[in-house]
């Protein structure tokens, strides 16, 4: 238990790409009962703050997030509608630096906050089929 692993390099931030992952779980290991969203940059330097920083650290963070969160839960909830039972967990890793978020990071800490707030919205919407 916990001894292979698969790789999948899509854009998990893109729509296709979170569902070739989600999908490329459940090929290799015919279920999936954790997604941890791990997916993060930092574009921290204030002269480089554009909006094309502004929205690769939103893409990353929050899209990055949602699409693989929104196509798991998908599947868990068909799996509930089956009758089977779904015991399956979203993990997001802690963002070290949102609460010391500085104007030079604030890009940064904006997108992880939002993306914290989708994962609490979520998890209320996700605790009918049991997964936290």
């Amino acid at each position: 238990m916990g001894a292979e692993a698969i790789a999948n390099h899509d854009d998990v931030a893109t729509w296709d790409g979170a569902a070739s992952l989600v999908n490329s779980a459940l090929d290799a290991f015919g279920d999936l009962h954790v997604l941890v969203n791990n997916a993060g940059i930092l574009r921290d330097r204030v002269s480089s703050i554009c909006p094309k920083t502004i929205g690769s650290v939103i893409h990353v963070h929050l899209k990055g997030h949602f699409a693989p969160t929104r196509h798991a839960a998908t599947y868990w909830r068909e799996q509930a509608k089956q009758g089977k039972t779904v015991r399956a967990s979203v993990i997001n890793t802690p963002p070290p630096r949102v609460s010391s978020a500085t104007s030079a990071n604030s890009n940064y800490g904006a997108a992880k906050v939002a993306s914290l707030l989708h994962r609490h919205h979520r998890r209320r919407a996700r605790r009918s089929y049991d997964v936290e």
